[in-house]
């Protein structure tokens, strides 16, 4: 194992890491005997299609989910959660500013034949207004902030969008994630699970605004808690 650890982090973060990405083209990955084809054109992409050390959580949404569902996948990147979604034919609405990312996305869906995903372009957060997506040195570590060097995307409320209500968030929006759930407003109690993954000090403040809302963690993924409601369970 410790090997395998050596070897895939030399193959993201070695200065060869782009050789690496472009001689994959694309990866199958497979959680809970679904398999999705994952485009690699980067060494991002080549981190997702290698599962980004959250298996175990995709494992779990899988298990969570049924095919009456709709998921909104908040910072969906290239996809992943998306896409392992998808081949359930469930209702997922993926949300990306991001263009490069959303590229890739976009490729992904139609490299898995998906028809149950639907990509907004731009950012959920707790107030209407436009905003910047930091530059970065991957698109999953990028942050949206109100000025400074990036790509200027649209931010909306959550409460704001005319789409189904989400019985399943999935929220990974580094850092973002309180303003995200001030913005959603009364459409956290219509779910009955929440994925959060926690970024700084956000802890407190995420299970705060869910406890409220009648959540209590249920399962800890390292940074990744998983909330589920008291009732709607």
């Amino acid at each position: 194992m410790e090997l395998f650890r050596g070897i895939r982090d030399y193959t993201y973060y070695s200065p060869v890491a782009p050789i690496f990405a472009r001689m994959y083209g694309s990866r199958e990955l497979v959680v809970n005997d679904i398999k999705i084809l994952f485009s690699i054109s980067n060494t991002e992409s080549l981190r997702r299609g290698l599962g980004h050390g959250e298996i175990d959580v995709i494992a779990d949404i899988l298990r969570e989910v049924s095919s009456e569902d709709t998921v909104w996948d908040i910072g969906a990147n290239q996809g992943t959660y998306s896409l392992f979604l998808g081949k359930l034919n469930v209702d997922v609405h993926a949300f990306e500013p991001g263009s490069s990312a959303r590229k890739i996305l976009k490729q992904n869906i139609e490299l898995n034949n998906i028809r149950s995903i639907t990509i907004h372009p731009f950012a959920l957060g707790a107030e209407n207004k436009s905003g910047i997506l930091k530059q970065a040195h991957r698109s999953g570590v990028r942050q949206v902030v109100d000025y400074g060097d990036g790509e200027s995307i649209e931010i909306k409320r959550g409460e704001d969008i005319s789409i189904p209500d989400p019985d399943i968030l999935k929220i990974d929006v580094e850092g973002a994630e309180v303003d995200v759930l001030h913005g959603l407003e009364t459409l956290i109690d219509s779910s009955r699970v929440c994925y959060v993954e926690i970024h700084g000090n956000n802890r407190s403040a995420v299970t705060k605004i869910l406890e409220r809302n009648d959540f209590q963690i249920s399962k800890e993924y390292s940074n990744i808690l998983k909330y589920t409601h008291k009732i709607n369970n």
